[in-house]
Order: C-alpha cells, then structure tokens, then sequence
C-alpha cells in the first residue's frame, strides 16, 4: 500500500470520522489521543489537549502544559 495523500493527517481524519460513526460517540475521537498519550507524556498530552481545546474555542491550558513551559 502506498501513501500518495497531499494532506499528511488525511488518513488519520478519515479514519477518526470512520471511528465516530462505527461507534456512535458524540464527541470527536481525536480527543482520545489526549488521553492515551499521557501515559507516556503527560506534558505532550496537554499539549494536545490544549490544541483540541482551542480548536473548540477554549483558551484554558492544562496545568502540566502551564509547569513544562511548553505552548503548542
């Protein structure tokens, strides 16, 4: 299989969307990466979900983003 996508996150949305309505959920899937990577970062992990929150309009940083002094 080969990847000829122009958009890099193509794959990834689809298959996000594909996830939302195979499983019903009422929230965006993406928000799930979050929560999955902070196991292994929970610095990154805020870093998303400060993205996903300002995609929503929400300018709140998680505290773990605040202490590492990181922005996304």
């Amino acid at each position: 299989m080969h990847n000829d996508f122009p958009i890099r996150c193509l794959p990834e949305i689809a298959a996000m969307a594909f996830a939302k309505e195979l499983t019903g959920l009422n929230f965006c899937p993406y928000a799930l990466d979050a929560l999955l990577l902070y196991g292994y970062g929970p610095a990154e992990a805020c870093m998303v979900r400060d993205e996903i929150m300002e995609h929503q309009g929400e300018q709140i940083q998680c505290e773990q983003t605040l202490k590492s002094g990181k922005k996304g």
